[in-house]
């Protein structure tokens, strides 16, 4: 399945903890783009739109980015390649409340589940549909 980034490590997600949502696409177009057109309209109406989140981090140093533009689909469950960056134990970073997140465009499918894999193969958040 294909994969778009919507938006990457800006304020897009109020999550305590690792989730995945799924949020209404005519809601995120309208806001991302004020005047979009109507083949901006038909893309979306094709994909669902997921945040991925870290959650709550308690400084700064976390990143949340996608692997691959592309998802492998294992049956039911689409599996969403992702970057899942912590510091460094004993880095000096800003004590800050971050929440890192994602906002993909995935491709819509026959799938009923969705889990972000991180580069290690860890299953970090999951959400089913």
């Amino acid at each position: 399945m294909n994969l778009r980034v919507l938006a990457a490590n800006a304020p897009c997600a109020k999550a305590e903890k690792a989730s995945i949502v799924e949020v209404d696409a005519s809601q995120v177009l309208s806001a991302r783009l004020p005047n979009s057109t109507p083949a901006d309209n038909t893309v979306l109406k094709n994909e669902r739109v997921l945040i991925i989140s870290m959650g709550m981090r308690p400084t700064a140093g976390y990143l949340l980015n996608l692997a691959s533009a592309r998802a492998p689909l294992n049956g039911p469950v689409l599996n969403i390649p992702i970057v899942w960056r912590e510091p460094a134990a004993g880095s000096m970073v800003a004590q800050v409340i971050t929440q890192p997140c994602l906002m993909l465009a995935v491709e819509k499918g026959e799938y009923s589940e969705v889990r972000a894999m991180d580069q290690n193969g860890v299953e970090r958040a999951r959400l089913a549909l």
